[in-house]
């Protein structure tokens, strides 16, 4: 019950009824498998991170080494890396976290509360969730868990870290493969309408001119002369 005391304001029936939608949530047909598996870990605390899992008496492996820093002796030193410290609160990923959720709200018309950790660690949008945006939402925050995570696997290994800002050009690219994959099996299945519905029609994505699609779900104002750079500086969009 790690998410009892985010939740606090429940009844037990209706905190058992919200991890439940968590958990279906999790499983979004629109995610791929091996992000689910990083969100499901989430959702159960089963990373295998933070001096919870490593003793610091025999490892400094519970230490973050995102935000760590070595010792005179090469131990690392720092926070201990929990969950939330690992997905949420870590300098450069709360700043990616405010970028991405900045994005969103300026994309979408949405309000997100940026800075709550059952957003960043669940993906519940609490009173903000739309049910016309929720495939493009699940989608867009799968692929922040997954690149925060690979930014970790990375640090794991003392390579650099990711600033924020690459970070969110990153999860934008796997935004786009994600959407461009669930494309390809909505014609493969003859499911083009359910596609539209929950991409084109909420302005989560457009088709462009040749049907080539582009997610605009986090292409806020002031990646304008980045969108028409990709785009050639054309507006021939098919509206749906």
């Amino acid at each position: 019950r790690h998410y009892a005391r985010r939740y606090a304001h429940l009844a037990p029936d209706e905190f058992d009824a919200k991890m439940r939608a968590t958990f279906r949530a999790i499983r979004h047909e629109a995610i791929p498998p091996y992000m689910q598996d990083i969100l499901y870990k989430n959702a159960v605390s089963g990373h295998a991170i933070g001096r919870a899992r490593h003793d610091p008496k025999k490892s400094d492996r519970g230490t973050c080494r995102a935000c760590g820093t070595k010792d005179e002796c090469g131990a690392w030193t720092g926070h201990d890396e929990t969950v939330e410290h690992a997905f949420s609160t870590c300098p450069q990923t709360d700043r990616f976290w405010g970028m991405l959720t900045t994005n969103w709200n300026a994309s979408m018309l949405e309000e997100v509360e940026g800075d709550s950790v059952v957003l960043r660690l669940l993906g519940d949008r609490g009173e903000h969730t739309r049910r016309y945006t929720e495939e493009a939402w699940r989608v867009v925050h799968a692929c922040a868990v997954w690149t925060i995570h690979m930014n970790r696997v990375a640090c794991g290994k003392e390579r650099e870290g990711s600033t924020a800002r690459a970070m969110l050009r990153t999860c934008r690219k796997k935004v786009q493969e994600v959407a461009e994959a669930r494309w390809r099996k909505a014609l493969r299945d003859g499911k083009q309408q359910a596609f539209r519905e929950a991409w084109l029609r909420t302005g989560a994505a457009y088709m462009m001119k040749g049907r080539e699609l582009k997610v605009h779900a986090l292409r806020c104002a002031e990646n304008t002369r980045e969108q028409q750079a990709e785009t050639g500086g054309s507006a021939e969009i098919e509206m749906y």
